[in-house]
């Protein structure tokens, strides 16, 4: 399974943070990058979204029911919502969301502070 892992909010003590993560089983012959490839690209010529695909453009421009619908027959999601307290805790939840994983795609926001 290959997962994909974003996140949204600030991490910074006292804050939400909220992991959104898409689970696709391993395709033989198909890499990592293209297994949501179609996915996101006919979501975003739904839209009619350029550039990088946001959740407002989809809470804005479309039905965000239709869109999960769409994600959940092809992958699986995962997320968490939690009260950020430390990278601990960041670290915590994505362990919590990769489980099961044999590749783990992280934004690089995820990453702890000094990472390259």
């Amino acid at each position: 399974m290959i997962i994909f892992v974003d996140e949204s909010g600030v991490k910074s003590s006292c804050n939400c943070v909220s992991l959104g993560a898409v689970a696709f089983l391993e395709r033989r012959g198909a890499s990592y990058m293209e297994l949501g490839r179609h996915l996101v690209e006919g979501i975003k010529k739904m839209l009619r979204v350029g550039g990088e695909l946001k959740w407002r453009d989809v809470a804005r421009r479309g039905d965000p029911t239709a869109v999960m619908e769409l994600i959940r027959a092809v992958a699986e999601v995962r997320y968490t919502a939690f009260h950020y307290m430390g990278e601990g805790d960041l670290a915590a939840r994505i362990r919590g969301l990769v489980e099961g994983a044999s590749l783990v795609v992280l934004d690089n926001q995820l990453l702890p502070r000094g990472c390259p």
